[in-house]
């Protein structure tokens, strides 16, 4: 590290380094503390730190009484302002406050609105490539976003903090692609610009939009020609959504109009508008209505991804208004689901409701369906079996089966039900035909009767499965942290073996796998 130097004085020699590589080493560092502190190495330090290029202030990671949240604004303030001094770009900011939890104190951990706004601006003026900034909840301070900014990545988490867009005119993020506003009070009522207009008009390179649990935005129209992915979820203000963008790939809608208010019986408009000729993946589509007559969603035969819906079903049946169903039969390309397989509990058939039997005869086929995740939970005893099986039986193409069961003890509670009526909800379909099924996983497999009689039906339905992975879980009686029984574990082990006539079982650090022998 040290070398003798004249007058057999030593120089390190990272020291002699240029500043533009001390600034390098600088920004592996990041923590906003640690890079202050090398100013105390030498004079040659003193102000290197200035110049650091990234930059995190974030209180969990301070000792005190930095941590402190009257300190940490002032810290933030200071670092920021000799920064300021040297006139240099950085390439990333964090800026993240956690919830003071002492009674009362939430307000005293906040920054104050001139500070937060300056934090803004400066950010808006230095940073070029990530902005993060992350705050406790404050009750009515205004945020003014500055009318430049030159960051590709923005992310603010503000909670109840009164969001207010620059004049759209005036405005320019020529080099933003990515935003994500969480938590942020809408002002929308003032009649100043909204952020259909900061998209529309300050924004040309916006590909990915975020907007989480946005307060008081009640209508939403988005025009973008390069937006490629949006997501809007637990908008619970929301009363209108309309997208128009021809490069969107991927729109993700979920808890969204949870105070809209509807009369029963009533045949209101539409509430979600999306054309999208190039939309390859929709998550979830999960709100509070939920019913496919308030979607208008142009071109769904470009989707090949569903994901994160909210299958309900009893047995066999599901609702005529499920819009997780409505999408499966309306995205007649799609190759990949991935599903929460979910058994509501409700006790009555509501007036412009109908039960739907998915297995019944000259329903098409999901027939390009090719891999699927089916995330299995709250389901009474000998439901899920019977509805696997009417899901399959609607998907001939199958390659890739993935499910993960949730414990046990939930799904054999059992609950009063509309469908304790209904003689045959727990018909095992025998039509089942998975000739192409290659490959199964089955994560929490518990070894149940209803399990293994689930193993038993595909192997029964196809005879081109090559591989089978079970991960084991406790039975419903283990208690969570204890190691399975042995016992237990040897038994769903000799099961298994008697399931499937041909290949091979092996256990594996508690996994049960099969292979199809090389002569099968």
């Amino acid at each position: 590290m040290e070398r003798p130097g004249p007058a057999g004085r030593h120089l390190d020699r990272i020291s002699a380094l240029p500043d533009e590589l001390l600034h390098v080493i600088l920004s592996f560092l990041g923590d906003a503390p640690a890079v202050t502190r090398t100013a105390a190495l030498s004079r040659r330090w003193r102000h290197v730190w200035t110049g650091a290029t990234n930059l995190t202030f974030k209180d969990s990671n301070m000792n005190p009484p930095m941590n402190k949240s009257q300190f940490f604004a002032g810290f933030v303030d200071w670092v920021l302002a000799r920064r300021a001094s040297t006139e240099t770009d950085m390439e990333s900011l964090m800026i993240h406050l956690t919830q003071d939890t002492e009674k009362g104190r939430i307000e005293k951990a906040c920054p104050s609105p001139e500070q937060l706004n300056e934090w803004l601006r400066y950010a808006a003026r230095h940073v070029t490539k990530s902005v993060h900034i992350h705050l406790n909840p404050s009750r009515q301070v205004v945020v003014e976003l500055p009318s430049h900014g030159r960051a590709a990545s923005t992310f603010l988490h503000l909670p109840y903090y009164r969001f207010r867009f620059p004049a759209a005119a005036e405005s320019r993020y020529q080099a933003l692609t990515d935003l994500m506003l969480s938590s942020l009070s809408f002002d929308e009522d003032a009649g100043g610009s909204t952020l259909r207009d900061f998209v529309a008009c300050s924004c040309p390179r916006l590909r990915r939009l975020l907007v989480c649990n946005p307060q008081g935005l009640r209508q939403l129209v988005l025009r973008s020609k390069v937006l490629e992915e949006f997501t809007i979820s637990v908008a619970m203000d929301l009363q209108f959504l309309d997208v128009a963008a021809p490069n969107l790939r991927v729109i993700d809608l979920y808890s969204c109009f949870g105070r809209l208010q509807v009369q029963p019986g009533s045949n209101d408009d539409k509430l979600v508008r999306i054309a999208a000729p190039k939309l390859e993946k929709i998550v979830s589509m999960n709100y509070f209505r939920n019913k496919p007559t308030d979607l208008d969603i142009h071109d769904l035969k470009s989707v090949r991804r569903l994901a994160e819906l909210k299958l309900e079903m009893h047995g066999k049946y599901h609702w005529d208004k499920d819009v997780s169903f409505w999408l499966l039969e309306n995205c007649p390309s799609v190759e990949h689901v991935d599903a929460y397989l979910l058994h509501g509990a409700c006790t009555e058939v509501a007036m412009d409701e109908q039960l739907v039997d998915l297995t019944s005869q000259g329903r098409a086929p999901f027939a390009k369906v090719r891999t699927m995740v089916v995330r299995a939970s709250y389901f009474p005893k000998d439901h899920f079996v019977a509805s696997m099986s009417s899901l399959l039986v609607r998907c001939p193409h199958l390659t890739s089966l993935s499910i993960w069961i949730w414990p046990s003890s939930v799904r054999e509670k059992t609950w009063s039900c509309f469908c304790d009526v209904l003689t045959d909800k727990w018909q095992i379909h025998g039509n089942v035909a998975l000739e192409s099924l290659e490959d199964v996983n089955i994560t929490g497999f518990g070894g149940t009767e209803e399990e293994m009689q689930f193993v038993r039906l595909l192997f029964e339905s196809s005879s081109s499965i090559k591989h089978m992975t079970l991960v084991h879980a406790p039975a419903a009686k283990k208690k969570e942290g204890e190691e399975p029984d042995r016992k237990d574990i040897e038994r769903v082990y000799h099961e298994l073996v008697n399931a499937a006539d041909l290949g091979s079982w092996r256990l594996a650090e508690k996994t049960f796998i099969w292979t199809c022998d090389a002569t099968s």
